[in-house]
């Protein structure tokens, strides 16, 4: 079985398909790498990575992206545009309180760019379904597409970069037994890790 479990490693590790992926089993997310499974954990002491896995995430998609730099050029603001928002709504951006927000900062300019943004949204032209995807969308602006990402303490942390920082070898979770290993890696691609 170990034998099984090794060949399959290596052959994962050898396909260009596989790098940079994460992926899940029950109760770990893990990547593979030098024939090897490093389990990330969810500990909450394992520094910026660990603390129960926060929001995994994905740069917006080109399409996003083209609309996001569009707007943002056409209206004159920037990617740091509803951080005031968020902050003040807990840590995620709030449409009802939205307008409360920029009237109490007398941010009347502010304002205008935010109800012409959500007319466009509501509209139906541009690729977000709604006000709030769109500002979660600008925050991350910058990120690459199709990668993935920890939100760790308002950052975003790549996955697969840090997997030597965060990542254990497998043993670290012993729940999971070799069949089931055998399982998930003949199934990989089932076990691929997306953003929502």
């Amino acid at each position: 079985m170990e034998n099984k479990i090794q060949d399959l490693l290596d052959a994962i590790s050898q396909n260009d398909k596989y790098n940079g992926c994460v992926f899940w089993g029950p109760g770990i997310y893990f990547v593979i790498g030098n024939g090897t499974i490093w389990e990330i954990p969810d500990d909450a002491g394992e520094t910026p990575r660990g603390g129960w896995f926060p929001d995994i995430v994905t740069g917006p998609t080109q399409e996003e992206k083209d609309c996001l730099w569009l707007l943002m050029d056409t209206l004159h603001f920037d990617s740091y545009f509803f951080s005031d928002i968020i902050d003040q709504c807990g840590d995620e951006f709030d449409e009802d309180d939205a307008e409360e927000v920029f009237e109490e900062n007398e941010d009347e300019d502010g304002l205008k760019i935010y109800r012409k943004i959500k007319k466009k949204v509501d509209s139906g032209s541009t690729p977000f379904e709604s006000i709030c995807d769109f500002a979660k969308a600008l925050g991350r602006c910058d990120l690459d597409s199709d990668t993935l990402y920890y939100e760790w303490e308002g950052e975003f942390i790549e996955f697969h970069d840090n997997i030597c920082e965060t990542g254990e070898e497998r043993g670290y979770f012993d729940s999971i037994s070799d069949a089931e290993w055998v399982r998930i890696l003949e199934n990989i691609d089932d076990h691929i890790v997306t953003a929502d």
